[in-house]
């Protein structure tokens, strides 16, 4: 693999802070906010206490609960790396509005006598060893299953667009099977939601060859069509026996020699140690920032935040350095980010999926405000017709030297330019000696649009808003796609015959995707964010 060719995918404030939100039955809605820092608190788990029902936090801090569960008089148990757990009386929370709910970090960090007595024996690259060994042992190997809420969207100038929602069901056959191929889906609901805005050039699919739609630096393999499909690859605990992305491909084989490992100390989750190891590489033009928590007591991975950006590239591979600097977050341009978390599910020793995160930039290129949209051979009057979109600018002199016309592959200038109306122009054409009998052909009945080459170029045209005549419009976006448990099922699997599974090659919008409707799927909700939120 070339070291300039990222794969993206190997295989293809506080508490008076103002929130305008679509506040409507039947949910409460929440936002967790740091006590200190003020920011949303984002990805934290908020859970029934004594069910095993519950939502994710979004990039806003936000969640929304039924309030069916206001009416049984239920308890939210709150948990996030980093945080202090938090019970919060549902029947407590108002109707009416989104409720603010202060989070207070519970940080340990190691002294200076710990770090030297732990490194001495357990090293940041020892630990993360151990946590991969031990995958084995703190990940299920046998069939289960969970259902949780799926979205994917673009952000656009921190605005939310072309939001899908789905509720799908996942039955794993265990982490010693390979998951693209063994694993099954039940599509349980599925729902563009038009409430945002749709963004119908953005949300095309990615166009290598005429460039409209790219993800700068990237190289894909094999495509991958059903975007939720998209999103499970890029996990490389699940698919640790397997290539996921840059750098950290196979987890077991590339991950410690592919990074630079630095034991940071402990922070807590519900309650228990866990390790806080920087994870740091930098190579041409590429730089890797991330952390990855690991239980202290079994060694299993809790949580990995990972992310590539993209810096100018040096005069040399910086390489492993023993001065290890982390960039400024603000440098660069960030290529992917990848957030994932697995937790306890009830009084079971394994861990599971809690959440997956998969954002990714990516380049468009619009079209012009401003085209053409018509041009007209009047033979009568021995002139062309240009009709534009929009009105030109009434103060831009335009010049003949503006304009080339080429007929059946020969140039023909053009002598007089000519407004006839606020969005459309008059071109007189010359009539060389030489070129006299296909000037005369044009201008007859002989002339057929359909079948001649007319070609017209054009230079320095601008409309009355300063626009370029085709001057394409370049765009950055950021591309989402996550997946939020809501329940793990441990209990024996229904029978479900596999016409009811999705249909891995295509996409959750097609029509042919089986949608599977159970009484069971109410229990469920989309955790649909707050569509408008000032901070």
């Amino acid at each position: 693999m070339s070291k300039r060719s990222l794969a993206v995918v190997v295989f293809i404030f506080f508490t008076s802070i103002s929130l305008v939100a679509q506040v409507e039955e039947p949910y409460i809605f929440g936002k967790l906010v740091d006590s200190q820092t003020k920011g949303p608190v984002v990805f934290a788990t908020v859970r029934l206490k004594n069910k095993p029902l519950g939502v994710i936090t979004d990039k806003n801090g936000g969640f929304r609960i039924p309030t069916d569960f206001l009416i049984q008089g239920d308890v939210l148990e709150i948990s996030c790396m980093g945080y202090g757990s938090k019970e919060v009386v549902l029947s407590s929370l108002a109707t009416d509005k989104v409720n603010i709910i202060m989070m207070d970090t519970a940080v340990f960090t190691l002294n200076e006598t710990t770090v030297t007595a732990e490194l001495k024996y357990l090293s940041a690259e020892t630990i993360v060893q151990y946590a991969i060994n031990n995958i084995k042992n703190n990940y299920p190997q046998e069939p289960y299953r969970y259902l949780g809420y799926y979205r994917d969207y673009q952000l656009k100038q921190d605005n939310y667009v072309n939001l899908n929602e789905a509720l799908i069901e996942v039955w794993d056959n265990g982490f010693q099977s390979i998951d693209t191929s063994l694993t099954n889906f039940l599509l349980h609901d599925y729902r563009k939601n038009v409430a945002f805005e749709i963004d119908s050039f953005a949300s095309k699919p990615y166009d290598y060859t005429n460039k409209d739609k790219v993800v700068p630096s990237a190289s894909f393999g094999s495509p991958v069509s059903n975007e939720f499909m998209l999103l499970r690859i890029h996990n490389p605990i699940r698919n640790h026996r397997t290539n996921t992305f840059s750098y950290i491909y196979r987890l077991p084989k590339d991950f410690i020699k592919n990074h630079i490992l630095l034991l940071k100390g402990t922070t807590v989750y519900n309650n228990k140690e866990v390790y806080e190891i920087e994870i740091f590489r930098e190579t041409l033009g590429f730089t890797v920032t991330g952390r990855i928590f690991i239980d202290k007591a079994n060694f299993a991975i809790r949580k990995l935040d990972y992310g590539v950006k993209q810096f100018p590239i040096r005069n040399q591979d910086l390489g492993f350095s023993d001065q290890v600097k982390l960039p400024s977050t603000e440098d660069g341009n960030t290529l992917f980010e990848i957030n994932i978390e697995y937790q306890e599910a009830g009084e079971a020793e394994k861990m599971y999926l809690n959440y997956i995160s998969f954002r990714n930039r990516f380049k468009i290129i619009r079209p012009g405000a401003f085209k053409m949209e018509n041009l007209t051979v009047d033979r009568s009057n021995r002139h062309i017709e240009v009709v534009f979109n929009n009105s030109l600018a009434k103060d831009q002199l335009l010049r003949p030297s503006f304009f080339r016309l080429h007929y059946l592959g020969k140039e023909i200038p053009v002598v007089r330019v000519t407004r006839k109306t606020e969005k459309s122009i008059l071109l007189k054409l010359g009539n060389p000696r030489t070129e006299e009998k296909l000037v005369n052909r044009l201008f007859s009945h002989i002339f057929n649009p359909e079948r001649d080459a007319l070609e017209l170029k054009m230079r320095r045209i601008k409309d009355s808003k300063g626009n370029l005549l085709d001057k394409r419009k370049e765009e950055m976006l950021d591309q989402f796609r996550e997946f939020f448990t809501q329940e793990v099922i441990l209990s024996k699997k229904d029978r479900v015959g596999k016409e009811n599974f999705m249909l891995k090659n295509r996409a959750l919008s097609d029509p042919k995707q089986p949608m599977f409707v159970s009484d069971s799927t109410r229990r469920y909700w989309m955790n649909t964010p707050l569509k408008v939120i000032d901070n």
